[in-house]
């Protein structure tokens, strides 16, 4: 299904440049030691990747390629790597898209002490997040593992995407962004691999879901705060379009002092965040509620998870809603 198939462009879609907002976060932290690129006509897309559970996206994936063989891990090998590519489409206050690979080693010795702590409130969990301890001085940095360079097209007849993210300095870099990404979209990720193995699959990638309740007036344009009290469970029902499996609701707050606590929660469509919940946030925090679809590659050696990433807009599609904490 391509935009043209909705019958209009997904709200926000004037605009795909520019500086992204922050991506939905799992635990409160970004992947563990992952390479990561931040896409937006060279803005930076958001600070890190979405993490919990996710739908089966869609689509077959293959492995092989130029870095090793294809196969899983379901079968034998112990995995030695983790990755994840996250495409996302912002509206809001940052009307953007945005490409994140994050990429580690899975450790052999026993894995450290999180420096986090998390409780969990039925599909949510909050997590506390002190600020990180400075790197000692003169530590080398640890070459991380790559697919080598990695190819995001879609299927869009009208204004195909091409987005290519190439690894240089232990890091991953992109080029320019053609087309555009208005949701609806089939995406094919192409990587040619390197230490880890290249591959290619397919996700669909979502349309806008659309909020249904608490209602938002269809008079209402750009983003709407809706005040949201931290003593009562948070309710809402959303439309998924047909092109989405999952709900993520996310909110992170940044302390002055560089702690961070942040919620993520995973619901089908629609969902509660229990006041337990936000009752561990302080006021003023925004919480944001995405779709998305989830395409796990399973590799030689590792995991691949690939997902699409779509914010919310209202029923009207003219405005931008998200729930501010009080």
């Amino acid at each position: 299904m391509s935009s043209s198939d909705d019958g209009e462009k997904a709200p926000g879609s004037g605009s795909s440049s520019g500086t992204g907002g922050e991506a939905p976060g799992g635990d409160g932290e970004t992947a563990s030691g992952g390479a990561q690129a931040t896409g937006g006509n060279g803005g930076d897309g958001g600070a890190q990747a979405t993490g919990g559970n996710g739908g089966d996206g869609g689509a077959q994936a293959t492995g092989g390629g130029s870095g090793g063989n294809s196969g899983g891990n379901n079968g034998g090998g112990t995995a030695t790597f983790t990755g994840t590519i996250q495409i996302t489409r912002f509206l809001g206050t940052s009307q953007s898209r945005s490409a994140i690979v994050s990429f580690s080693w899975i450790k052999e010795q026993e894995p450290a002490a999180s420096r986090c702590t998390s409780t969990q409130h039925g599909l949510c969990r909050v997590s506390s997040c002190p600020p990180a301890e400075p790197a000692a001085p003169d530590t080398p940095a640890e070459m991380r593992p790559n697919a080598g360079a990695i190819t995001i097209k879609s299927d869009d007849p009208e204004a195909p995407l091409a987005v290519t993210l190439t690894p240089k300095d232990n890091s991953y870099s992109t080029d320019e962004w053609t087309g555009d990404l208005l949701g609806g979209e089939l995406l094919t990720i192409s990587a040619e691999g390197d230490s880890v193995p290249g591959f290619v699959t397919t996700v669909r990638f979502p349309l806008a879901p659309l909020l249904m309740s608490p209602a938002v007036s269809s008079e209402a344009t750009g983003v709407v705060p809706l005040p949201t009290p931290r003593d009562q469970d948070l309710e809402f029902t959303l439309d998924l379009r047909e092109t989405a499996t999952t709900v993520v609701a996310a909110g992170q707050h940044l302390g002055s002092d560089g702690s961070q606590t942040s919620l993520y929660c995973t619901f089908s469509g629609s969902g509660g965040i229990p006041a337990s919940a936000l009752a561990q946030l302080p006021a003023t925090t925004k919480i944001r509620l995405y779709s998305t679809n989830v395409q796990n590659v399973e590799l030689e050696g590792g995991r691949v998870t690939v997902r699409t990433v779509f914010e919310m807009a209202s029923e009207s599609k003219r405005a931008y809603p998200h729930f501010e904490l009080e």
